[in-house]
């Protein structure tokens, strides 16, 4: 009887000891290296622990596009990890935004803000970094109220809630960015515009030289005419071996359609080519962006602000 029971506390404690091993090297596995780790294609959205819906992931996406079109195109990406093996979730972030790959936002301003979750076996430990150029309008204390005012559902044990409690940070996160719109259409119709224009103002300065040319061949004609016949005879024996005006008139008015014709077809290929340009890069959404693109951060730099829980 003794025997029989220690061997099942012996077989206990070498099966306790096995789970723990396991649950080690699982941890171990599951852990992502800040040094190593790589942005996915699209680089806004990096998602190691599954915990994103599609919805959450389209509009962090539709929102890059919007950045995109704004003058300043800052940038907010967003980052899941299993674990960071240990780190504090400040220690793995610092580690991670020393990396140039991970330089969020347009660089000379950086203007990027990564959004870091770690799950850590239920801790659910979430940061918010954010680079030099947005300290000013995303300050610590700010940041630290977003992620007190979605903490309930970060830190739950939901998946569902924790997915929305991401999107909900993401989303008041970036209406914090100062961005300027600039629409493609509103600029190619002021570039065209000014074109137009500018080609009038040619059009109506070539007529007005010619006309005056024109004037002053009709003014001469008039008192050619005018005058008697042996002034008119000298006159012709004086002006026949000179160039007659009306051939400069006519070589005139050929170089003025010259002009005018190339004019009027340089600008109109360099519009339409301008335009397919223009229509080309609105694929990116779309096609790219979410399959498989090959967008990457702007180079911004991060200075060390940001908040965590």
């Amino acid at each position: 009887m003794m025997a029989l029971l220690k061997n099942k506390i012996g077989l206990a404690t070498i099966s306790a000891f096995a789970l723990f091993f396991l649950s080690c090297h699982f941890q171990t596995a599951q852990a992502e290296d800040p040094n190593t780790i790589e942005p996915s294609s699209n680089f806004v959205v990096t998602d190691h622990a599954n915990v994103l819906s599609d919805q959450t992931k389209q509009a962090i996406l539709k929102q890059e596009q919007t950045f995109k079109k704004t003058k300043e195109q800052p940038q907010v990406a967003v980052l899941t990890i299993n674990n960071t093996d240990g780190q504090s979730i400040r220690d793995f972030t610092n580690s991670l935004t020393m990396r140039s790959v991970w330089h969020a936002g347009k660089k000379g301003q950086d203007n990027g803000v990564i959004i870091v979750f770690a799950k850590n076996n239920g801790q659910n430990n979430v940061r918010v970094v954010t680079g030099t150029g947005v300290e000013s309008v995303l300050p610590d204390g700010k940041i630290y109220q977003l992620l007190q005012a979605n903490q309930q559902e970060l830190k739950s044990s939901d998946p569902n809630a924790i997915d929305r409690g991401i999107r909900n940070l993401f989303l008041q996160v970036e209406k914090t960015l100062p961005t300027t719109q600039t629409s493609g259409k509103q600029s190619a119709s002021t570039t065209s515009s000014v074109i137009a224009l500018g080609l009038i103002t040619i059009l109506l300065l070539i007529i007005f030289l010619v006309w005056s040319k024109m004037r002053r061949l009709n003014g001469s004609k008039g008192s050619y005419y005018g005058t008697d016949n042996s002034n008119n005879i000298n006159r012709f024996n004086q002006t026949s071996n000179r160039p007659q005006r009306g051939h400069h008139s006519g070589l005139d008015w050929f170089l003025g359609g010259f002009l005018l014709s190339n004019l009027f077809s340089g600008t109109r290929r360099h519009y339409y080519d301008d335009h397919y340009d223009g229509f080309g890069g609105e694929s990116n959404f779309d096609g790219s962006d979410f399959g498989g693109g090959s967008d990457s951060g702007g180079g911004g730099n991060f200075g060390g602000g940001g908040s965590d829980f």
